[in-house]
């Protein structure tokens, strides 16, 4: 039953994930706020390319891996230990749906773009990192090199939680619990929530975070500029640094604003509604939300479209 319940939750992941070609502006866009431009426009030059060749019936996975397999650091074992190879992506976690006459071909165009950008987006931003690393008298050793691996996972959404992020009860209950984990590392610092990084990974940890506060400011301020209405930052709301134009939201940061939001929520015991801009008070009075209302919209907004349809229904 339970084996029959994931299959159901990964399915209707894979299909809400295709269609198209969304790693270079959400889980691959961290990439781009910690200065790495160059690499960000040759995934998604990249990922185009993949996605095109593989509508054509072209193999570009296999291309990509033939890549993968043949450099000095996959040949050495360093990829392995970073933990940075495996193919296996929470937004495709079934290719099942690529049997579909016609439509599979559109699905399998869409997950060889995301996983072949994933995969790029790790091997080359590992190679950048560890030159900045070595360059700096650095010894990679095992411990060095596996830190390394948690800090370009958690830039590529893909947060270390051991068995529990593949265990079948947490893919029926959480969408992408691996990018909410990586979304935890960036903002916390992996050191506080025991990852156990080396000095060196912890300073490239801190540089990552300060990056991407310097691009949300430039951000915000050029979006306040052209219309102060565009932009929130009261963290009590659910719109907290999105753009807003018109009824439409663009978030750049991932689920950081949402984790920020809920701790806010949770601490000052207030919350902004989004529609009206009104500030109320959590309470267990009639007809008042409550913190565990908002812990528990929290978590439902992370379930995967099937358990999602299922609380809905409830």
């Amino acid at each position: 039953l339970l084996d029959t319940a994931r299959q159901i939750a990964d399915n209707s992941v894979s299909l809400k994930a295709t269609w198209d070609d969304s790693f270079i502006g959400r889980q691959g866009i961290f990439v781009l706020w910690t200065g790495h431009p160059k690499l960000w426009g040759k995934v998604a030059i990249s990922s185009i390319r993949d996605f095109v060749a593989t509508l054509r019936g072209g193999r570009a996975d296999d291309a990509l891996m033939a890549t993968v397999y043949s450099d000095p650091f996959f040949l050495n074992g360093e990829y392995e230990k970073a933990k940075i190879i495996d193919r296996m992506e929470e937004q495709f976690p079934t290719s099942i749906p690529e049997r579909i006459p016609v439509l599979g071909r559109f699905f399998k165009a869409s997950e060889v773009a995301f996983k072949n950008s994933s995969l790029r987006t790790r091997t080359e931003l590992y190679k950048i990192l560890r030159n900045v690393k070595t360059s700096r008298g650095i010894e990679m050793t095992p411990d060095e090199v596996k830190g390394l691996g948690k800090i370009v996972n958690s830039i590529a959404a893909r947060g270390d939680l051991g068995r529990a992020g593949s265990n079948s009860f947490a893919r029926i209950l959480m969408w992408a619990p691996k990018m909410l984990k990586a979304d935890l590392d960036i903002l916390i610092l992996h050191p506080f929530v025991g990852d156990g990084i080396s000095k060196s990974d912890r300073g490239l940890a801190m540089g990552n975070l300060l990056k991407i506060v310097l691009a949300t400011a430039l951000i915000e301020a050029i979006a306040t500029l052209n219309d102060e209405e565009s932009t929130e930052f009261n963290p009590l709301s659910s719109d907290f640094l999105a753009i807003k134009w018109g009824d439409t939201r663009f978030k750049f940061l991932r689920g950081i604003p949402a984790m920020i939001t809920l701790l806010s929520r949770m601490t000052i015991g207030k919350y902004k509604s989004a529609t009206t801009g009104e500030i109320k008070e959590y309470g267990s009075e009639f007809a008042q939300r409550s913190k565990f209302d908002a812990v528990i919209d929290f978590f439902l907004g992370k379930t995967p479209p099937a358990t999602g349809a299922v609380a809905t229904l409830l």
